[in-house]
């Protein structure tokens, strides 16, 4: 029974070690010129990087605007982050990896963070991070919260690719 104990001890060790040593760990940063991928994934110092805490339609994906027309509104999503990303070199600062092992992080370029600037514009929706600045764009009735729009997370459920 000893030898249990000390195995359980032995695994508390190491355990408290991990979690130490994660939060110790500097956050990774990436910085370079980016190329947009889609509306909330870009590629910077051959980096591909999905922007954390934000979720931009697909790029197959359709909206309505104010007069109920159907415009493209992923491939606005990933228009409006080319043409950030045109501007000038950005700084992402990696947090992570999401359940497909792709990076998360969040970039920007001087003072403007393109994941909170894309919700707060209505080009993306809040995905658990940026909540007051999608109630801003809302109120604002910006972007997609001036027309209609599927959620992406149910457009992608409904259009699984293939």
């Amino acid at each position: 029974m000893e030898w249990l104990a000390g195995a359980g001890a032995l695994v508390l060790l190491v355990l408290a070690g991990r979690a130490i040593e994660k939060a110790w760990t500097v956050p990774e940063e990436i910085a370079g010129f980016g190329e947009a991928i889609d509306g909330d994934s870009l590629r910077v110092a051959g980096r591909e990087i999905r922007l954390k805490g934000i979720d931009a339609p697909e790029i197959s994906q359709y909206c309505q605007n104010r007069v109920g027309r159907d415009y493209a509104c992923g491939v606005t999503a990933k228009n409006w982050l080319r043409a950030r990303l045109q501007r000038g070199a950005v700084i992402c600062r990696i947090e992570g990896n999401d359940r497909y092992g792709r990076l998360l992080g969040r970039c920007q370029r001087g003072d403007e963070v393109l994941n909170e600037a894309m919700v707060r514009e209505g080009i993306a929706v809040d995905y658990g991070d940026y909540r007051s600045a999608e109630g801003a764009a809302r109120r604002e009735q910006l972007g997609l919260w001036s027309g209609r729009f599927v959620l992406p997370s149910e457009y992608r459920a409904a259009n699984p690719r293939s």
